[in-house]
C-alpha cells in the first residue's frame, strides 16, 4: 500500500514538472521551493558557516 502511494506521488510530481516546463513556469516553481527551503535548517546552517 505504501509503495502505491509513493508511486502515485512521484507520477503526479513528474507530470506537474513536465507541464510547468512546457508552459514556462518551472523556474517559478523552483524559486518558490528555494524560498521555502531557505528557512530550513540546512540553509540556515550553511549561511552561518559562510559568515
Amino acid at each position: 500500500m505504501k509503495w502505491k502511494t509513493l508511486l502515485t506521488q512521484i507520477t503526479i510530481w513528474l507530470a506537474l514538472e513536465v507541464l510547468l516546463t512546457a508552459i514556462g513556469l518551472d523556474d517559478i516553481a523552483d524559486y518558490s521551493e528555494f524560498l521555502i527551503h531557505r528557512t530550513s535548517g540546512f540553509y540556515s546552517h550553511a549561511q552561518r558557516l559562510a559568515t
